[in-house]
């Protein structure tokens, strides 16, 4: 599965998408997750997620006092915070940064490690009843970070773009940015019976959308907006 999902990643960087697409479900109601990528919800007490991607490049970063995040990666939900991991992409009063995010029962930590765009990363996270695991491993630079915690029951999992900051449905504005390509799955499954979702603003204006799976696994998110933040940085 390694091996398959990361030469599919490499191969999407540099051609782009090719064929065989799967949809995944529409979304009826508003989905558990507000991310560009692919979710299911989950009835089992465990649940696990394992993804590439290619670190997206970030565009230009507005100059004024503001801020915008993203987390490129994966996430599981739970009642007692979300476990996820990935890179996250900021821009902050006009300056791009890239940061590893390694989160457990809603702990985050983010660490300055060396991070390009294009980089090569997997993630993978894991909620199960004893224990809350994460690990992101970037193959083009040669450093792993991973982090643990108490168990937890899973209600819902998700790989892509997933918004960030998030307080009463508001959350940061998404950055501009481009080449972000995923392979991944979920619960050990391809994502063709996943749901396909839009990482939303609270107006309902999309900022990022997703791409159909590309041979079941392989999906490209697109930039398309920023929101207009409000005093708390959210919108």
């Amino acid at each position: 599965m390694r091996r398959r999902l990361s030469a599919l990643v490499a191969t999407l960087i540099v051609t782009g998408p090719l064929i065989a697409m799967t949809a995944g479900p529409a979304s009826a109601a508003p989905p558990p997750i507000n991310l560009a990528g692919f979710q299911r919800t989950i009835s089992g007490s465990t649940a696990t997620t394992d993804v590439f991607l290619s670190v997206p490049a970030i565009g230009a970063c507005p100059s004024l006092a503001t801020f915008q995040a993203t987390l490129s990666g994966a996430v599981i939900d739970a009642p007692t915070g979300r476990t996820a991991g990935g890179v996250v992409i900021i821009c902050a009063n006009g300056v791009a940064t890239y940061l590893a995010d390694t989160q457990v029962n809603g702990h985050s930590t983010l660490q300055a490690e060396s991070i390009s765009a294009g980089d090569l990363v997997r993630v993978q996270t894991r909620v199960a009843p004893t224990s809350s695991t994460v690990t992101v491993n970037d193959f083009s630079k040669g450093w792993s970070l991973s982090a643990s915690g108490a168990g937890a029951t899973p209600t819902a999992a998700g790989v892509g773009t997933i918004s960030g900051n998030c307080v009463n449905g508001r959350c940061s504005a998404v950055p501009a940015f481009s080449g972000s390509v995923f392979g991944g799955s979920i619960d050990g499954r391809s994502l063709s019976g996943a749901t396909r979702t839009n990482l939303m603003a609270a107006n309902g204006t999309p900022e990022a959308t997703a791409s159909p799976a590309f041979f079941g696994f392989v999906f490209t998110v697109t930039y398309r907006s920023s929101c207009t933040p409000d005093i708390t940085n959210r919108c």
